[in-house]
């Protein structure tokens, strides 16, 4: 699930890795996944080659850019596959600083094709939903990177963009509950140009979570007894 990110910024990737990386960032500059993604696309100044002049661009995240911010040990870039072995999404689990507890889930995106999709052979939550609760468990049920146990999980959704309403159903059905309003928080482009968006802070604890895996095991031992009943 978790692709190795060399610390020392002069290890390469190997080639596997590298195009994990290159997918990832591409679903992040999808057009229609780019407006909930702050930072993906910058502004900068850049000199004009006839007038000398410097004018204000939108310039692109590249690979290597999208690398050097991964570098960082509090870092953690997740995968998730299917039974084919074929990759549904990302995400980012960001780990605090020493003497903070605050784990931040970022930049979570779902292949588009896989976007509000569910098996239909079986009864089974949409693959956004089964992504999900698979960075909960690996966020609880791993420590972060300098031996400590996670307290809370948090993340930040754009709001007033396409879909974001989805977007902040599947982390409340998830368990998450929202916690804050920021204003005019977050810069993002759509539709070619750059907007300014309101965001929403949403977070999950620890006993929460706990909680919440206690009554599906309940939930299951009902049915495998209820399924042994039935048979004898």
């Amino acid at each position: 699930m978790e692709i190795n990110i060399p610390e020392a910024p002069d290890v390469m990737l190997p080639p596997e890795d590298w195009a994990l990386v290159k997918d990832y960032l591409s679903l992040l500059l999808n057009e229609s996944n780019l407006p909930h993604f702050v930072g993906i696309v910058k502004k900068v100044k850049q000199k004009d080659e006839d007038t000398g002049e410097e004018r204000e661009v939108n310039r692109r995240m590249t690979t290597e850019d999208f690398i050097r911010g991964l570098r960082d040990p509090r870092v953690h870039v997740l995968s998730f596959r299917n039974d084919a072995d074929d990759i549904l999404g990302y995400a980012i689990l960001r780990d605090p600083p020493d003497g903070e507890h605050e784990t931040w889930i970022e930049k979570l995106v779902v292949r588009n094709q896989y976007q509000n999709k569910r098996r239909t052979d079986v009864q089974q939550p949409h693959v956004g939903t089964q992504i999900l609760e698979q960075i909960k468990d690996y966020a609880f049920g791993t420590q972060t990177f300098d031996g400590r146990d996670r307290e809370i999980l948090y993340t930040a959704v754009v709001m007033f963009v396409p879909n974001w309403q989805r977007t902040d159903r599947l982390f409340t059905k998830s368990g998450f509950r929202p916690l804050v309003r920021w204003q005019e928080h977050a810069e993002v482009i759509m539709g070619g140009k750059f907007v300014t968006r309101d965001t929403e802070r949403l977070g999950l604890r620890r006993e929460d979570w706990e909680a919440s895996k206690l009554r599906k095991l309940l939930v299951q031992q009902q049915e495998q007894a209820a399924a042994v009943s039935d048979l004898n």
